[in-house]
């Protein structure tokens, strides 16, 4: 199964260590975006990033998003809108009970990394 880890570019070295863990579970990662260099921050670059992560949306079979600190998240929350529009299932870790489509049917809430991380232990069946 392959997954598309989105979350606030502050939280990248975070998100990095959770791919890295899911990868360990045997899933294969979408987009290691956590790796892109923002120092380079030109127009043409960012455009580049958005329509590569928009590349590991439509690539991935279910989006999970790392949305549990306080942060804007506004460029997870296009991921989501995406994998949405794509008919893909989405995992959102995180409060995000103030956002509408928290309650679509394909997306499924969870309160911690620590429960997500043994759900997809058990999805992936070790």
């Amino acid at each position: 199964m392959i997954l598309y880890v989105g979350g606030k570019w502050q939280e990248r070295k975070r998100i990095m260590g959770i791919m890295l863990d899911l990868e360990a579970l045997g899933y294969e990662i979408a987009l290691y975006w956590p790796t892109y260099d923002k120092e380079r921050a030109s127009d043409t670059y960012m455009a580049m990033c958005a329509e590569h992560d928009m590349g590991g949306v439509r690539r991935c079979d279910m989006l999970i998003a790392i949305c549990d600190k306080p942060y804007n998240y506004m460029g997870t929350l296009a991921e989501i809108g995406a994998a949405l529009a794509l008919g893909k299932p989405v995992i959102i870790v995180g409060n995000m009970h103030n956002f509408i489509f928290a309650y679509h049917p394909l997306v499924v809430c969870m309160d911690s990394v620590t429960q997500l991380m043994k759900a997809m232990e058990e999805r992936h069946g070790h």
